[in-house]
């Protein structure tokens, strides 16, 4: 069952791969990216920039990403966990990315809403500089590197080695290897109050901080959409939910302890 498994997964992601990839080098870049990580014959550079030709919608780009971002690529270009259905009724106009990464999710958005000013915020300086590769040239996307917290501040980024996606201002559990960098950090509402037009859709990905940034912020509760990924048992989820008493919650759980809450502000 496990080598079945395995194999429906490989399936998904060369799927992923050959309908993203816009052309037969890209997607054959794409689809061996994941045998390469599961199924080394040698081994494998996770620190390697493969650079590969995309299409999303109509969005053609050049993309560039590690060997580990495969799992990114495919959960958020492909799985678009960020664009709900109904959001396309009524584009958003300004949106704020909390934890841009390398610029996926702001590629999804802008292949759904291109007319849209995006506000990507990412403090690892690994992933900053993809971030600004992949989005070079795309109109409406201001990039800062900063991380978002309670409060105006400057504090600890801590990188764990050889995870590019777990960056967080909260130190790693006990025996994982990190670096550490110090980074600025901006409260949400200094964030919300300087973006003009108003931001009406709120993307977050900001491990393991969310109830403390959003609990401490009063303009978020204007915002129409936010939509993010959630750690924590139903418990700790429902919690967050009841910070947003004037939205409307659709949480999807992708695994035992990881959520994407969906917030929509009641008319």
């Amino acid at each position: 069952m496990n080598l079945i498994s395995k194999a429906k997964t490989l399936w998904r992601y060369t799927h992923a791969a050959w309908a993203l990839g816009d052309d037969l080098r890209s997607r054959l870049v794409l689809a061996t990216l994941l045998p390469r990580l599961k199924f080394p014959v040698v081994r494998v550079d996770d620190e390697r920039v493969h650079k590969v030709q995309i299409r999303v919608a109509s969005l053609r780009r050049v993309l560039y990403l590690r060997t580990q971002d495969i799992f990114l690529f495919y959960e958020v270009l492909w799985g678009n966990p960020y664009v709900h259905p109904e959001m396309l009724q009524n584009p958003p106009r300004c949106i704020l990315d909390l934890g841009a990464h390398i610029g996926l999710a702001t590629l999804r958005f802008k292949a759904s809403f291109p007319q849209a000013i995006i506000h990507c915020y990412e403090p690892n300086p690994e992933n900053f500089k993809l971030l600004e590769k992949n989005t070079r040239g795309l109109p409406g996307v201001v990039l800062r590197q900063d991380a978002v917290g309670p409060e105006d501040t400057t504090a600890t980024l801590y990188m764990p080695i050889r995870r590019h996606s777990a960056s967080s201002l909260l130190r790693p559990p006990e025996g994982m290897a990190f670096h550490e960098v110090c980074c600025n950090v901006r409260a949400l509402d200094k964030i919300l109050a300087d973006i003009d037009p108003p931001c009406d859709l709120v993307k977050f990905d900001i491990e393991g901080l969310e109830y403390e940034v959003f609990a401490a912020s009063r303009l978020v509760q204007d915002v129409f959409w936010i939509v993010g990924e959630l750690k924590g048992d139903a418990g700790q989820v429902e919690r967050f939910v009841r910070l947003f008493p004037d939205h409307c919650a659709k949480v999807v759980w992708l695994a035992r302890n990881m959520a994407v809450v969906y917030l929509q502000r009641r008319v």
